[in-house]
């Protein structure tokens, strides 16, 4: 038997390969890998070669999941286990990373949401003369009317927590309306009888 780097020679009167391997001990994963297959007759002389698989270590989605693989990098375990990254979802370590020992991958889902914020423009105020107003009086030609002005912000969100804020673009969804007073301008002429 070639465990790993470790060669032990056994004798055993069992009729296959996994009867043999349990008889002496050797404890397999559902991932190791073994050759002769399992159910393979046991002839004298037979070499049974073990690759042993690593344990991972997968947080998804709130969830951990304990796995043992032979894959040698990250996103082939991720499609062994049929976790789709998808979007701006990424890995940590990355998809294209080489696996090591007890290796932690964590898969972080990416959304983003757009938000719009509006904030008030206020309206200025303008003078105007009025030749129809007597001088020194004043009245109201034209209400103000506050405009609003739109942000459009994109959230972005990581396994559904903000981590950043950026304003995609700020317009004037209406525009303010100016204040127009007017001021008279005409002049009355009066008599006064003394």
């Amino acid at each position: 038997v070639y465990d790993e780097d470790q060669a032990a020679t056994y004798l055993t009167t069992a009729p296959t390969v996994g009867e043999a391997l349990h008889r002496i001990g050797v404890t397999l994963y559902l991932a190791d890998g073994v050759e002769p297959p399992l159910g393979e007759r046991i002839t004298a002389g037979t070499n049974v070669y073990l690759r042993r698989s690593i344990p991972v270590m997968v947080q998804v989605d709130g969830r951990t999941l304990h796995t043992r693989t032979h894959r040698e990098q990250v996103d082939e375990v991720l499609a062994d286990l049929s976790i789709v990254l998808t979007g701006q979802d990424y890995a940590l370590p990355p998809l294209d990373a080489p696996l090591e020992d007890d290796a932690t991958v964590r898969v972080v889902r990416v959304t983003e949401r757009f938000e719009v914020q509006q904030d008030p423009i206020p309206f200025e105020l303008a003078w105007q003369p009025d030749p129809d107003l007597e001088i020194d009086h004043q009245r109201l030609l034209q209400e103000g009317a506050r405009g609003i002005r739109e942000r459009r912000i994109r959230v972005r969100y990581e396994d559904g927590t903000e981590v950043s804020r950026r304003t995609e673009n700020v317009y004037v969804a209406v525009p303010p309306t100016t204040k127009i007073m007017g001021y008279g301008t005409k002049i009355v002429v009066r008599t006064l009888d003394t």
